[in-house]
């Protein structure tokens, strides 16, 4: 039988094991849930409407990004016009762009004040993309991600924090 404190200590390593899991199994699954938000989006988009808009402004927006250096990501802002109603929209597509390369082609192909197609749904018309697509070879890689890279180590580490907590209980004589 183990000591109060190897218990104790065989408990908390037990629970923080489990919340770790917890916490990766749930980010790989709001991973797989935002990847397949995006992907309805896009099939649901194939069957919105145009309009004439014009490019507001246009830039690679970078910010100081973590150990790989600095993120870079397009921001092109753009304006269209509904049943008389303005709107201004910011989606380029629902593919996530970055990177210093992919920003800039992005850039440069939406300069400012260029005329654009935009693309509205007409149940609600404030949602809009100027590149309707979203690349298959984008959606797999999300699901990937989110299965192989965060859930299934969530997962494990959440089965290791229970049985830590399991054995811990059982040496305890606890029934």
């Amino acid at each position: 039988m183990p000591t109060f404190f190897e218990a104790l200590y065989q408990i908390v390593l037990g629970l923080l094991v489990l919340a770790l899991g917890l916490f990766f199994g749930g980010l790989g699954l709001a991973s797989i849930a935002g990847s397949l938000r995006r992907r309805r989006q896009s099939r649901a988009s194939r069957h919105w409407l145009s309009a004439h808009g014009r490019v507001m402004n246009s830039k690679v927006e970078t910010s100081p990004g973590g150990p790989r250096g600095p993120h870079h990501e397009p921001q092109v802002r753009y304006q269209y016009e509904v049943s008389g109603q303005r709107y201004v929209g910011n989606r380029i597509s629902f593919a996530d762009i970055s990177g210093r390369i992919a920003s800039e082609r992005v850039v440069k192909r939406y300069p400012r004040d260029m005329p654009v197609t935009v693309l509205y749904d007409p149940a609600d018309p404030q949602e809009s993309a100027l590149e309707p697509a979203y690349p298959a070879s984008n959606q797999g890689w999300h699901l990937l991600m989110g299965c192989a890279l965060i859930v299934t180590p969530g997962a494990l580490c959440s089965w290791v924090g229970l049985s830590l907590l399991a054995e811990t209980i059982n040496k305890m004589g606890v029934p």
